[in-house]
């Protein structure tokens, strides 16, 4: 499923079941953490945080096209992945979980208005929005 406009409330009422006890799914990251995590990637593909390319060929094309193209679950804990994705929670998770769904709002805004503008992915490259709406939406 995408994220976009019309998916945007399925998005929010699953952020908005959550709370601070919830089972953990996301590995080692608490509920908190991963609020925080998923707000970090709308700042990286809306370039409020800069990350390297480390993408290679395969990364650029093949894994790319698998992770946006037919998302496959992977399981907790098998891929660690760089620290910017994953920093510490700033907030607690009722001001970490309204963050996220402002920012939410920010990347369906510009997704919306600038569907062709480029964030870069540190292991997939270039991206445009639409495509950033796949990964968003499986995650």
């Amino acid at each position: 499923m995408k994220l976009d406009r019309p998916n945007r409330q399925h998005f929010v009422n699953r952020l908005q079941s959550l709370t601070p006890s919830s089972e953990r799914r996301f590995g080692s990251l608490t509920v908190t953490g991963m609020l925080r995590h998923l707000h970090r990637t709308f700042e990286i593909c809306l370039e409020e945080v800069k990350v390297p390319d480390r993408g290679n060929v395969l990364t650029k094309t093949i894994g790319k096209w698998v992770s946006i193209y037919l998302p496959i679950p992977i399981p907790p804990g098998r891929i660690k992945m760089p620290d910017v994705f994953t920093p510490e929670p700033e907030q607690e998770f009722e001001t970490e979980r309204d963050a996220l769904i402002k920012k939410l709002d920010e990347y369906l805004d510009v997704l919306e208005d600038q569907p062709e503008r480029i964030g870069l992915s540190i292991y997939f490259g270039k991206m445009t929005m639409p495509e950033w709406s796949r990964l968003h939406g499986a995650h």
